[in-house]
């Protein structure tokens, strides 16, 4: 059986659906099994086109437009995907996730309040649907809602497991509820932050030979501008959708020999990290655990001026960077182009001092490893050349939850193994 999410032979098998497809209109069949293919490959633009084709077919397809929703914003459509996901749930209205889809759809287009109804209505219906929790603690911390966050955080992570924004969520609260010590030792960098310059990869005369390929691989890939996505955290700047992965699958490991030492240099990376965290490295990382995961890779190009808003990897159980090329900086600009693990104050205010900071100040070379669920920022880059860094997200897979395991002995009881 042809594996349609396979990148090497992604674009071929869906040019032979969408082939079939406008040859055959009206087969619903056809459309479902060419729409399912573009959603598996992780192909937006096409995926957003699949699922208006069934529309086209059928306009009362509840499922169709809560999918078209999703991918209009994964393509800057947000006024677009916030109608297609109203159509959805007027359609299916006793739908979790046709509500919960409605929910974000109204968080891009700046309506938080109608999104906290869409999201306490699917939470209603279905505790166990991730974007409807999230969104219920979000309502929470802009409501700065400490005691209901803290439970609402242990009982998610019971239902949905290793999840990095439950982890996040819970951090907020242990900070509106002044809990310095338990905060603190969530966010111990010092043990959390690996960093590592890499060693030379096999086939290259240096370190710089080697980020030049990268860098030379990620520009054929045709960065697109930031910002397609209302939420995106990438500001000015290009995004390499998909970075060594997308290098390899397009060229092959022979073809982006650079991307497929760095995709093995990560491997090691993680596996060592991965190797302390068993060893009993760090309590709540080990019981957070997941039984199997997947890798998502990015490329991320900023120029004079652009910044990473603070964001966390939401989705991730560890993440990574690797810095490909930094400009080199007037000594007088201070903190401009550093990764900054802070507090997140753009959702919520913070007393002064409560929550713990870590500035890095990257170079060519360096790959940082660290928990997915840490907030942090890259201060705008104030040089005229760019600047580029490659991220890395080890995520659970779909549905893996983490029966049996108490969120509250997870989350609090990090000294008890």
């Amino acid at each position: 059986m042809i594996d349609l999410a396979q990148p090497r032979t992604r674009s071929v098998i869906l040019d032979l659906f969408a082939d079939a497809s406008a040859a055959a209109p009206g087969d619903m069949a056809l459309a479902r099994r060419y729409a399912q293919a573009c959603t598996n490959a992780g192909d937006d633009r096409h995926a957003v086109m699949a699922w208006r084709n069934i529309l086209a077919i059928d306009p009362d397809d509840a499922q169709a437009w809560a999918k078209a929703a999703a991918y209009l914003w994964l393509t800057g459509r947000a006024a677009e995907a916030l109608d297609a996901a109203q159509r959805a749930v007027a359609l299916e209205p006793g739908n979790a996730n046709y509500l919960g889809v409605l929910g974000y759809a109204l968080h891009v287009a700046g309506e938080d309040d109608a999104a906290d109804r869409a999201y306490a209505q699917a939470f209603a219906l279905d505790p166990f649907d991730g974007l409807a929790a999230r969104g219920i603690g979000q309502a929470m911390i802009r409501r700065r809602a400490g005691s209901d966050l803290e439970a609402h955080c242990l009982q998610s992570f019971e239902r949905l497991g290793s999840r990095g924004w439950i982890v996040s969520q819970y951090c907020v609260s242990l900070a509106l509820l002044g809990r310095t010590v338990e905060l603190h030792r969530l966010l111990d960098y010092d043990a959390l932050l690996r960093h590592q310059t890499i060693d030379v990869p096999v086939g290259f005369a240096s370190l710089d030979a080697f980020n030049a390929a990268l860098s030379a691989e990620f520009h054929a890939l045709k960065p697109v501008a930031s910002g397609e996505i209302a939420l995106d955290v990438i500001r000015n700047g290009l995004r390499v959708k998909g970075g060594p992965q997308a290098a390899v699958a397009a060229h092959g490991r022979t073809g982006a020999p650079a991307s497929a030492a760095l995709l093995d240099t990560f491997a090691k990376a993680r596996s060592a990290y991965e190797h302390w965290v068993s060893a009993g490295g760090n309590t709540l990382l080990m019981r957070m655990q997941p039984k199997s995961t997947s890798l998502s890779t990015d490329g991320l190009i900023t120029g004079r001026q652009a910044f990473v808003a603070p964001h966390m990897h939401g989705s991730a159980w560890i993440s990574a960077v690797y810095y490909v090329k930094i400009p080199v900086e007037a000594p007088e600009s201070g903190t401009a182009g550093c990764l900054e693990f802070a507090p997140p104050l753009h959702k919520v205010d913070l007393p002064d001092g409560i929550w713990p900071t870590r500035l890095v100040r990257p170079y060519p070379g360096l790959l940082i490893v660290f928990p997915g669920y840490a907030y942090h920022h890259v201060h705008a880059n104030v040089a005229t050349d760019e600047r580029i860094a490659v991220s890395f997200d080890v995520q659970p897979n779909a549905h893996e939850g983490r029966a049996g395991v108490s969120g509250a002995t997870c989350l609090t009881g990090l000294d008890q193994e």
